[in-house]
């Protein structure tokens, strides 16, 4: 299964892919998730519908599409993910804290 982010739907909406002039996309991308091969994060739906958009109204009523992420086997990913974020060099101050908050995570 491949996960989309929060600015792959984002910049869809926002450039080629506009809610009115191409509706087959979205549902493509939920005919997509029936088929297992295509969703994205309960994290990201959140970050969708704090906005006040077609994209949020999206987000909102196909919550299917959105996987949750409060599974054992995912948070002991994100814990790999987090520490070999924390090894990096150079890393300005604070940017640890933001990637751990966001929704890429």
């Amino acid at each position: 299964m491949f996960l989309m982010d929060s600015n792959t739907l984002i910049e869809a909406k926002n450039r080629y892919y506009g809610m009115t002039i191409c509706p087959a996309y979205w549902q493509w991308l939920l005919l997509q998730n029936q088929t297992f091969f295509l969703a994205s994060i309960g994290p990201v739906k959140d970050e969708l519908t704090k906005g006040h958009d077609e994209l949020a109204d999206w987000a909102k009523n196909n919550s299917t599409f959105f996987q949750s992420i409060s599974d054992e086997k995912t948070q002991a990913e994100f814990v790999k993910v987090a520490t070999l974020v924390a090894q990096a060099q150079g890393m300005k101050t604070g940017a640890m804290e933001e990637f751990l908050k966001g929704a890429d995570l």
